[in-house]
């Protein structure tokens, strides 16, 4: 409210705008896809650490004859 005064402008013929609006919701959208890639490297980061465990625990539970 200060920086109205300060500029001289009347509230009452201050509108939202369309460009705002516009510029919302595509920040949205981009918030959304950047959400499904950081799903998607995290499942990458999973499966690769479930691969990592099976493999070592099928290595020691191997019978290699060794104590």
């Amino acid at each position: 409210m200060a920086l109205l005064v300060a500029l001289d402008l009347d509230p009452s013929v201050i509108k939202p705008g369309w460009i705002p609006l516009i510029i919302t919701l595509l920040l949205a959208v981009a918030m959304v896809f950047l959400f499904l890639s950081m799903r998607r490297q995290f499942r990458k980061i999973r499966a690769a650490q479930d691969a990592a465990e099976e493999e070592s625990s099928a290595n020691s539970s191997a019978p290699d004859g060794s104590v």
